[in-house]
């Protein structure tokens, strides 16, 4: 459910993201081992650096919400794909935060 949350539209409150004609939709879906989580409607993005920023936001707060839930999944990700099908990039739960023990 929490997901789901992510997947719905980026609201720009700052008029940061110039909203145009040449938006691309993009699509992110959840892979956890043994499961996918896809997503079917998408959303619009400026570029794919956009639609990393939106995937690593909602990462971290899907590991925020696992960390509070007792549990967290380093092999998790999620994949972004172009309104194609193709795979643009993946978000690896791992590299998204910094772990030490300091």
């Amino acid at each position: 459910m929490l997901f789901l949350l992510i997947l719905s539209p980026v609201q720009d409150v700052g008029g940061s993201i110039p909203h145009t004609d040449e938006m691309e939709r993009y699509f992110l879906y959840l892979n956890e081992p043994g499961s996918r989580i896809a997503d079917d409607e998408g959303f619009l993005a400026v570029d794919l650096n956009d639609a990393i920023r939106v995937a690593t936001a909602g990462a971290r707060e899907i590991m925020a919400a696992e960390i509070l839930s007792g549990k967290l999944c380093f092999a998790t990700s999620i994949q972004i794909l172009n309104g194609r099908g193709a795979t643009m990039h993946t978000a690896w739960f791992k590299d998204l935060v910094l772990v030490t023990d300091r």
